[in-house]
């Protein structure tokens, strides 16, 4: 009998470690950073067009709409933007987290958009 409690004692901690060791909290904090970072770069994104408006948007020549972008860029953030076709900032790599607005004016479609490589 006392073999027997022994040896159940030792499977219940041996499934209580295994548990322990199989369970990982961690994915779920890295998807809740990964979320909290698309909402930071998403506010960013909309930031960056209600300060300049969508006409700006669709009437900047492309050099000052990527030299713009450019300036609010850091090592962190980097900002992209495609208008009718014409690009500029650098676009994504894979598995960076990124955000994006897009809007459509008569035959214009305008992508503005952040992505960000930092880990959550």
């Amino acid at each position: 009998m006392k073999c027997v409690d022994v040896a159940v004692a030792v499977l219940v901690g041996a499934s209580a470690v295994a548990g322990i060791l199989f369970w990982t909290p961690r994915s779920g904090d890295l998807r809740s950073g990964e979320l909290a970072a698309r909402a930071e770069l998403g506010a960013r994104v909309t930031s960056v067009v209600q300060a300049k408006g969508m006409s700006w948007f669709l009437s900047a020549p492309p050099p000052a709409l990527c030299s713009y972008l450019a300036g609010l860029s850091n090592s962190t953030v980097h900002l992209f933007a495609d208008v009718g076709g014409a690009t500029c900032g650098d676009a994504p790599p894979a598995g960076a987290v990124q955000a994006s607005i897009a809007f459509r004016v008569v035959n214009l479609r305008v992508d503005v958009g952040a992505w960000s490589d930092a880990g959550p």
